[in-house]
């Protein structure tokens, strides 16, 4: 409780004050919104697999050729 202690004290302050009125300013910043809107999606999309471009070829696998299939 003691950190909560702190930045209560810290928010009261007139330094507190101003840190507050520029993060808010901060928060307003379209810029800013957009950063934060694509680090939120990268978390929260953290456990799922990532779209696959097929453009790219996957490891080990030659751009343009086939799959090899089951041998005779």
């Amino acid at each position: 409780m003691a950190l909560f202690g702190n930045l209560v004290t810290l928010a009261k302050s007139p330094q507190g004050r101003r840190l507050l009125v520029q993060a808010q300013k901060a928060a307003r910043d379209p810029q800013n919104r957009e950063r934060l809107d694509k680090v939120r999606s990268r978390i929260q999309n953290r456990g799922a697999a990532p779209a696959k471009d097929p453009a790219v070829p996957e490891p080990g696998e030659a751009a343009g050729a086939e799959a090899p299939g089951p041998r005779p």
